[in-house]
């Protein structure tokens, strides 16, 4: 009974040990400001994932708006059969982007990688327009804008891959892109489009000779070199850099073969050639850093056996081979660029060309070659020089 007293008796005393009473008053306190940082995290985390979720979908309306545009541009520069603009009516509608009696689009919620997008187009003149792409993902809307362009040719030429007075065609030639035009009648068709050289003033023979090129050119004083013939051979490989522009006038034969190479990095490069001009036996001509290169011969143009043309580099635009008499790729050479021929251009036995051919008389495509549009090719140089040829 006197132990039930004591128990009871001790209950009733106040506690005497402070520090204890504090302790307690501590570890409520902090379990309290914990639940409130946890509440708090918790309410962030909810945020920062809303903010993710919304940066996220940005990101792929942005994605989407430069995925359309940049399909959009190479529909209108290359004119793919499957292109949007090509699957309604009138048929070629990307052909005709530049002509204000036949507008693009609009083009609206086109379906691609999870959203869509709208294209709209505002015409500048006949080589330029704006493009502009609305892309859409989940509510969230990116706009992008892009000025699209190419060159006008001369003359009245079409972008088409060829355009000849005559065609003979056999063989299991593939022609992709576009198809054949013939003027028949019109002013283009025997007129001699490519100009005369003036008789150069001769000079040395180029016998392999890399340092006569001057490297780099100057960028302010148009820079002529002059010969008698010009010869690279034996695995000599020539580089002319650029900014600037060089002219090279031949008063006789041209001729690169046995893996000769010369590189036009950055560089304006013009070939004058009175005689006849060969690219031979895996010879190449690459054009690289918007360098461009105008080969001008009076006489015939051979592109033969496995040589190769601007196919390293590889943009048709800043490449032209114009002739008064013949030009010919053939023999698994391959030429990327424009050419244009006062006769005939001829692409023949597997031969690959991508650009765009004019031949003033027959465009001969034949065995098993195989030519591949790009209404781009020369449009470099014939922008900046129109001159180069001569219009009826």
């Amino acid at each position: 009974m006197n132990e039930i007293r004591k128990i009871f008796s001790r209950l009733k005393r106040p506690v005497q040990n402070e520090s204890g009473m504090a302790a307690l008053i501590g570890v409520v306190f902090v379990i309290i400001l914990l639940a409130a940082i946890s509440a708090n995290f918790i309410v962030e985390t909810r945020q920062k994932q809303s903010g993710a979720a919304i940066t996220h979908t940005s990101d792929n309306a942005l994605a989407i708006a430069e995925a359309g545009l940049r399909m959009m541009e190479g529909c209108m520069l290359n004119n793919d059969a499957g292109c949007i603009c090509n699957n309604g009516a009138p048929p070629n509608d990307c052909k005709t982007w530049d002509d204000p009696a036949n507008p693009l689009g609009p083009y609206n919620n086109i379906v691609f990688a999870g959203g869509t997008f709208d294209l709209t187009f505002a015409q500048v003149d006949v080589s330029e327009s704006v493009v502009t792409c609305v892309g859409k993902h989940k509510g969230a809307e990116r706009v992008l804008s892009k000025s699209v362009t190419r060159p006008v040719l001369p003359c009245g030429l079409a972008d088409n891959v060829v355009t000849t007075c005559q065609l003979d065609q056999a063989g299991g030639v593939t022609v992709t892109g576009s198809t054949v035009e013939l003027p028949g009648a019109d002013p283009l068709c025997q007129n001699n489009l490519v100009p005369n050289l003036p008789n150069p003033p001769g000079g040395p023979d180029f016998d392999n000779d890399c340092g006569l090129f001057p490297n780099p050119l100057d960028p302010l004083n148009p820079t002529t070199l002059d010969y008698d013939k010009f010869d690279m051979d034996g695995n000599t490989t020539c580089t002319i850099n650029g900014p600037g522009q060089i002219t090279i006038t031949v008063d006789k034969d041209f001729v690169m073969k046995d893996t000769a190479k010369l590189i036009i990095d950055g560089a304006d490069v013009i070939f004058e050639v009175k005689g006849k001009a060969d690219f031979e036996d895996d010879s190449s001509i690459e054009v690289i850093n918007g360098g461009t290169l105008k080969f001008h011969g009076d006489d015939k143009i051979t592109v033969t056996d496995d040589a190769l043309i601007n196919v390293v580099g590889g943009d048709p635009a800043n490449v032209l081979f114009m002739s008064d008499q013949d030009v010919k790729v053939e023999k698994r050479a391959q030429f990327v660029g424009a050419a244009i021929s006062n006769q005939d251009v001829k692409v023949e036995d597997t031969a690959q060309f991508t650009g765009l051919i004019f031949a003033g008389d027959t465009a001969k495509l034949k065995n098993n070659s195989t030519i591949v549009i790009d209404p781009s090719a020369g449009g470099a140089i014939l922008a900046a020089d129109p001159g180069a040829i001569t219009c009826p």
